[in-house]
């Protein structure tokens, strides 16, 4: 739970920081969030593993796709 927390607030720093750091963190703590949750829930099967890569894949692509995103300056 704490580490879902961090995630968002992470995330909601990043609305207002535009840092990478932010962007790096949140996808980390979200991957990681992810993952406990679901090996606490599944006891690790195999099938749980993939989806819990699959997962963070997304998030780190999200979070990729949010750093290359060019932001424009206000006129």
């Amino acid at each position: 739970m704490l580490t879902a927390l961090v995630a968002v607030v992470c995330f909601v720093l990043y609305a207002t920081q535009r840092s990478a750091v932010l962007v790096i963190g949140g996808s980390a703590t979200v991957a990681l969030a992810v993952g406990m949750a679901v090996t606490s829930r599944f006891d690790g099967e195999v099938g749980v593993m993939v989806a819990i890569v699959i997962v963070s894949a997304v998030v780190l692509a999200i979070g990729a796709l949010l750093l290359t995103r060019s932001s424009k300056p206000a006129d």
